[in-house]
């Protein structure tokens, strides 16, 4: 049985926030068993943010139903936020016999800084594990995408979203605020009090970022994957002293003298080994305490 076999039991939940943001959880299964869940939003003037794993382009495209979709926003250029771009983008805006597109207010909005990962690939091996639970994304052509930096707002016909600058999950993450809705979407930025960071992660720009979102109104924090409709500030604030609690107390440990896997004893934290083995060693807390007592603020 190939990847696709394994995960082509794939499922999405669906659910509908304020009456509005439609959420689509996309999950990837193995051998029927949920392991990974990614949510992409979509409001009713035709907005979507992210477009999930492309394992399960059919499925989610199905799900879509006759909704129809005229702009796409991406929060960032990981796989599971981009990888029905190019399907989704076929579908609602396709090409003309001339070469063209169809729609010319169709939007694929992405930030400069994640181009090159989604027109040109990644540039940095992909392990097996995002193969299988996400696959390999499908490439999209520069010319198809508006870049967003230039902007001050992203106007929809119903929304305007502000883009704010959050690194530190990916160099190229970017958060949308919606200010007279008091909505955030998020994407990777919050996820909630993480036990694990991948190996290229900054944990001093996320405290930073999170920081930054601090200063905004709203309420509704639309998260990619941990959604939180309400108290969306009171759940970020909780994250920034969670992390900086546990800088703290990582270099407190470190300054000590202790290694990193006695560092993890000493807080009395577990490492996840099944994740760590799952993932090829590109996840851990070992990390986490990595970046602690290594990166600056």
């Amino acid at each position: 049985m190939g990847v696709r076999g394994l995960i082509k039991m794939g499922r999405i939940y669906k659910k509908t926030y304020k009456n509005v943001v439609e959420d689509f959880e996309l999950v990837s299964t193995i051998l029927g068993k949920n392991m990974f869940s990614v949510h992409s939003f979509y409001l009713p003037d035709g907005t979507l943010f992210d477009t999930g794993q492309h394992h399960l382009e059919k499925l989610f495209i199905k799900n879509l139903d006759k909704r129809n979709i005229n702009q796409i926003i991406l929060t960032h250029h990981h796989e599971d936020h981009t990888g029905n771009t190019k399907a989704l983008l076929e579908k609602y805006n396709p090409l003309t016999p001339k070469g063209g597109r169809e729609k010319e207010n169709f939007k694929l909005y992405a930030s400069q800084k994640t181009v090159p990962f989604i027109t040109q690939g990644f540039g940095y091996p992909i392990n097996f594990y995002q193969k299988m639970l996400f696959g390999v994304i499908p490439t999209v052509e520069e010319k198809d995408i508006t870049t967003f930096e230039h902007l001050e707002d992203i106007h929809t016909p119903l929304y305007t979203f502000t883009p704010i600058y959050t690194p530190g999950h990916a160099t190229d993450h970017y958060c949308f605020l919606e200010k007279n809705q008091g909505w955030l979407f998020s994407g990777d930025i919050y996820v909630g009090n993480v036990k694990i960071m991948r190996h290229n992660e900054n944990i001093y720009e996320i405290i930073n970022s999170l920081k930054i979102l601090m200063q905004y109104d709203f309420d509704a924090l639309f998260c990619a994957h941990n959604p939180r409709p309400e108290n969306g500030k009171k759940y970020l604030q909780e994250k920034i002293d969670y992390l900086v609690n546990f800088c703290e107390d990582a270099n407190f440990f470190h300054q000590q003298g202790y290694n990193i896997s006695q560092i993890i004893k000493k807080m009395g934290k577990k490492e996840i080994y099944w994740v760590k083995f799952l993932t090829g060693n590109d996840v851990g807390l070992d990390f986490m305490v990595k970046h602690a007592i290594t990166q600056k603020v």
